[in-house]
């Protein structure tokens, strides 16, 4: 009798500890049933397919995104088995196509009629293109020399316009073309699209990408967070993308001191990660950035020229991916996420005698036979 008023305590004590830890995954959750660490991403700066063993490590460190490229008709057949995998290793792909000031989707039908061929060949599972050029501004395919954003922003309307038109496949998301968060003609090159009738409001989110900057300031203001850019993404054109869902494509470490091409203030390369640690922290928890992802931190594009953002396993888990895992003494079963056998295990730690705990037969783990005598223990 006594035994029983002890485990009606616990039972309820328990209910209150799952009523608590739901609580907890929903502040580190990033949509139901995912936790936020999910919006961390790889964006691995080369044209694909990506090779099997990049994913595999993208997917040990739990990330939510992959990105890759493509820069000609024919390259979607081994892009797609890309993203299969990046998918089947629970891992959501977006397409980026070309660099430079030659690409070979200038045609936007074509490069819509890409996009729902990749659709077919991933089996109707979702990914994101991005619907026009890398940082436009900069990347001239469509026309236009660099810095010409009155030239350049009009052409770059037509084309996402025209993209948005003709795919028609629903598991294609469409991003709108990756701005320069740090540009100083961002409002201008952002203005004269809404001018030109941009259907930004049929896009499922805005691309972007921002760095550390160390004292950067742009339209008389310090920008050099890329939360404070993501600030100033909202702001442009009388806010038309305050309330639209946000990627950045890239992401990292600027400003290091190991970074030849930033000519701002430099920092030590422990502090640029230290403050890209925090930048993701921030980002983490506002729930209109739903994805961001560092660029070429695996070096899979050799050019030293990105070294300064080449990232150990270590340094991502440490971190960065640590940021978003739920805490151990919650995710009990290691799974990255809460389950029910979190909540079983938790109640058993706090009523079995100390014989009885979760690793019953001292393995060192929680396998099937745990189970069992733990379900026995319950019948009886």
């Amino acid at each position: 009798m006594e035994k029983n008023k002890i485990i009606k305590f616990f039972i309820f004590a328990g209910l209150f500890y799952l009523i608590g830890s739901l609580k907890l995954a929903k502040v580190f959750a990033n949509e139901p049933g995912q936790i936020s660490c999910k919006k961390l991403g790889i964006n691995y700066a080369i044209v694909g397919p990506v090779a099997n063993n990049q994913h595999d490590r993208a997917a040990s460190h739990k990330l939510g995104y992959t990105l890759e490229m493509m820069t000609a008709e024919g390259q979607e057949w081994g892009v797609s088995d890309s993203f299969k995998y990046a998918l089947d290793h629970g891992m959501t792909p977006i397409l980026r196509i070309c660099y430079g000031n030659t690409c070979g989707f200038t045609d936007p039908v074509k490069y819509a009629v890409v996009l729902d061929r990749i659709a077919d060949l991933v089996g109707g599972r979702t990914f994101y293109a991005i619907a026009g050029p890398n940082e436009p501004i900069s990347e001239t395919w469509l026309g236009g020399n660099p810095g010409e954003w009155w030239v350049i922003a009009p052409l770059v309307t037509t084309y996402m316009n025209q993209v948005i038109a003709h795919v028609t496949r629903p598991n294609v998301k469409l991003l709108s073309p990756a701005f320069n968060l740090t540009h100083p003609n961002l409002n201008d090159e952002v203005t004269t699209m809404v001018r030109a009738g941009a259907q930004f409001d049929k896009l499922a989110g805005i691309a972007g990408n921002g760095y550390n900057l160390k004292g950067y300031v742009v339209d008389g203001v310090l920008r050099e967070t890329i939360s404070s850019q993501v600030s100033r993404l909202r702001s442009v054109a009388s806010n038309v993308f305050a309330n639209q869902d946000i990627y950045l494509t890239e992401i990292g470490m600027f400003e290091s001191d190991q970074n030849p091409a930033w000519s701002g203030t430099k920092v030590p390369r422990s502090q640029a990660l230290i403050n890209l640690k925090d930048q993701i922290e921030i980002m983490r928890l506002d729930p209109k950035i739903k994805g961001f992802l560092l660029f070429d931190s695996f070096g899979t594009n050799p050019d030293q020229g990105f070294a300064y953002n080449f990232m150990t396993d270590a340094e991502i888990d440490a971190s960065l991916s640590g940021l978003c895992f739920l805490p151990r003494d919650v995710d009990l079963d290691g799974t990255g996420g809460l389950t029910a056998d979190d909540i079983k295990l938790q109640i058993a730690n706090w009523i079995f005698p100390a014989n009885l705990r979760a690793d019953t037969n001292g393995s060192g783990s929680v396998n099937s036979f745990d189970f069992g005598l733990l379900n026995m223990y319950w019948k009886n």
